[in-house]
């Protein structure tokens, strides 16, 4: 048999020449995908799965989710690749030639943009503040340009990336400055023509390079670290801090105020974060660490961190978070019983104010909460109680030891309040409103560990004073059990977050998760 292609006559030798290099092709590909259903690859990426894939192959190929599709245009090979079921062919699944159009779509229209308008590619950042997004401009490129956070600061909060990821959650690749995304499930429009693309994409403009994405992939930025977006209070992120500098405060010897330098402008934007003492940015750990200097602190005083903000209500409840690794969990000061702050929202740490704190660190050998001076609800078991003075003490709070990090969750629950209709739908219990109670969980690494309650009008006593715009927030250090007695944290913290909302288990799970995930990847 012979067949007829672009050069005359094609022998049955030349067709099954194609056919034995395709067919190795996707033996190759089953046997490093093993069970992975989830692999998308295209150009160069492709030699990961088939190492002995050719030069001359590689444009011609695609995986999706972890099939070989040939996107070639050559009808012999297209006819081969449909007789072993690896697309080109009108055989194949209405899947398989969906994706072949898609991405022949991206080779002759969106890459070939950069012809018809070479002024729209900015080869840098310097454009940075200027250019807007390209979601749909039927004048010039598509897609939303990436940033890579390298060399990005605070001030400029537009760090836009995109990282994929492989099934065990392994960084595989990551697209930066130089990268257009092409989002699966946008309508663009390509010189008149629409196109909604069913997969995610990144195009090199200047490279005519396009790389399909798998559902692994996941974008990063300024706003995207977190599970849980809405509601947010506090959110200290020491990883932004890192190249940023702390200038001494003219008004308060003690405290400096930390400052970012825009890249571009060159002009220093105060953040509103404070720190006294001895508090630095860990390279090693992208941490913030507390330390203690004895020699210039005799009596034990560490470093803290003094934020303030304003409009918050507290008054739904609350979700505290910390990830922290502690180089001790208690020790004794000034003769006072062995305590250690975490955090707190009051209005100074002076003895004077500390009692209608909203507090929580280590209490003597306990994991402990506070949130007024009195409680009026008194409730124990095996794990915890509250007491007459408002406490929370959890006395077996798992395994929490030393020089090992750490995730604690606090959720405050209330009740005794009109709530709304969607509040009611995930919070409300007619029987904490009966008791006067509101409810604590404690979550330890995402997963729920421990359950008590406390009464409702000592909550609102409490609000009534950390609840409104004097009281600062104090990472690091919280007053406990006597005059002149803050307590300090000497270790580290990754990162540090108050919430004006309860959050359900499945979110609290959801920023444990991602924020493990943030950190590991950057």
């Amino acid at each position: 048999m012979h067949l007829f292609g672009d050069n005359g006559i094609i022998s049955n030798a030349q067709i099954a020449s194609v056919m034995s290099r395709f067919s190795k092709y996707d033996e190759e590909l089953g046997m490093n995908a093993l069970d992975d259903t989830g692999i998308y690859a295209s150009g160069e990426k492709l030699k990961k799965y088939i190492p002995s894939m050719k030069e001359q192959d590689i444009d011609k190929f695609v995986i999706i989710k972890s099939k070989l599709l040939y996107i070639g245009v050559n009808d012999i090979e297209s006819k081969s690749a449909s007789t072993l079921g690896i697309g080109g062919g009108n055989g194949d699944s209405s899947d398989a030639q969906a994706a072949i159009k898609e991405i022949q779509n991206i080779i002759s229209g969106v890459v070939e943009l950069k012809e018809k308008y070479p002024d729209k590619i900015a080869t840098d950042d310097s454009q940075l503040l200027t250019e807007p997004e390209h979601n749909n401009n039927s004048e010039g490129l598509i897609g939303t340009r990436l940033f890579s956070r390298s060399g990005l600061n605070l001030t400029n909060k537009t760090w836009n990336i995109l990282i994929e990821y492989d099934r065990d959650n392994n960084e595989v690749d990551r697209y930066g400055s130089g990268y257009y995304w092409l989002k699966k499930g946008v309508t663009y429009t390509i010189d008149g023509e629409t196109i909604e693309f069913k997969n995610d994409y990144v195009v090199d403009y200047i490279k005519n390079e396009y790389i399909v994405l798998s559902g692994r992939a996941v974008n990063w930025n300024e706003n995207s670290t977190l599970a849980v977006k809405d509601n947010i209070a506090l959110n200290v992120d020491p990883m932004s801090l890192a190249d940023g500098e702390w200038i001494q405060n003219k008004t308060d010897n003690s405290f400096y105020d930390f400052y970012v330098t825009n890249t571009i402008t060159g002009v220093k934007t105060n953040t509103g974060v404070q720190k006294t003492g001895d508090v630095e940015y860990d390279v090693t750990s992208k941490s913030l660490k507390f330390n203690e200097d004895t020699a210039s602190n005799p009596n034990g005083e560490g470093g803290y961190l003094k934020l303030m903000k304003s409009g918050l209500d507290f008054s739904e409840g609350y979700t505290f978070e910390i990830y922290l690794n502690a180089d001790r969990y208690q020790y004794s000061r000034n003769g006072y019983p062995p305590y250690q702050g975490f955090f707190s929202r009051q209005v100074s740490l002076n003895y004077s104010d500390f009692t209608s704190s909203l507090r929580c660190g280590i209490a003597r050998g306990s994991l402990w909460v506070k949130h007024y001076g009195e409680s009026s609800y008194t409730f124990s078991n095996d794990l915890g109680c509250t007491n007459n003075e408002g406490d929370v003490y959890i006395n077996n709070f798992g395994e929490i030891s030393i020089n090992t990090p750490t995730y604690v969750t606090f959720v405050y629950t209330s009740y005794d309040l009109e709530k709304s209709e969607e509040y009611k739908k995930n919070y409300y219990d007619e029987t904490m409103i009966t008791n006067n109670v509101d409810k604590i969980e404690y979550y330890l690494n995402g997963n729920l560990f421990f359950t008590t309650y406390y009464g409702s009008d000592s909550y609102k006593k409490g609000l009534s004073i950390w609840n409104n715009d004097i009281c600062p927030f104090f990472i690091g250090v919280a007053t406990i059990g006597g005059s002149d007695n803050p307590s300090y944290l000497q270790g580290q913290i990754y990162s540090t977050r108050l919430y004006t909302k309860p959050m359900t288990s499945d979110q609290v799970k959801a920023n444990y998760d991602m924020t493990l995930k943030y950190r590991s990847s950057f």
